[in-house]
């Protein structure tokens, strides 16, 4: 058996950097579609650092899990009331259930002036619904109009008047 002459591993620089190149260009493509494909990512929950020795480990664990099911829970009914709004249905319930129902806090919404209001309405509507635009279109012009009404009566009679002094006058 003979053996045979090992390979030598000198190359042109040309060549070596070529295949360097190659190389770095294939490793950033897999990174990429390793980023745009979601299947192979990992569903781990994260570790919410309750050590294992803590005695209350489990009851930290469901307060926790409760906390998060009732934030769930609140995120639903707001995109819920949001969307009948937009759609300009009646609203079943005024606000989503509040943990405290604080008196303090329905004071502060009834000294809210219903400019802002409608403001943040117009916010809300821009979230991407297009099930119905000109039913949104139609409510808020009627929210705007009822902020509006008892001014503009008021403008018709001063209006008026002016209008009978200058015929007066003339």
């Amino acid at each position: 058996m003979k053996v045979g002459k090992p390979t030598s591993k000198r190359t042109p620089t040309r060549l070596r950097a070529k295949i360097q190149k190659a190389s770095t260009n294939k490793q950033k493509k897999q990174r990429r579609d390793a980023k745009k494909n979601p299947q192979w990512r990992s569903r781990l929950k994260k570790d919410p650092g309750v050590p294992n020795l803590f005695p209350q480990k489990a009851k930290v664990l469901a307060e926790l899990e409760e906390k998060r099911l009732q934030k769930e829970e609140e995120q639903l009914k707001k995109r819920e009331l949001a969307k009948a709004q937009r759609q300009g249905k009646a609203v079943a319930g005024e606000t989503p259930a509040r943990a405290g129902g604080d008196d303090e806090a329905d004071e502060d919404e009834e000294l809210i002036d219903p400019e802002a209001e409608s403001g943040m309405d117009d916010e809300d509507m821009d979230v991407g619904d297009d099930s119905n635009p000109m039913a949104a279109l139609l409510a808020s012009a009627q929210a705007r109009a009822s902020a509006y009404a008892p001014d503009d009566d008021e403008d018709d009679d001063e209006d008026d008047d002016d209008e009978e002094a200058e015929g007066l006058e003339g």
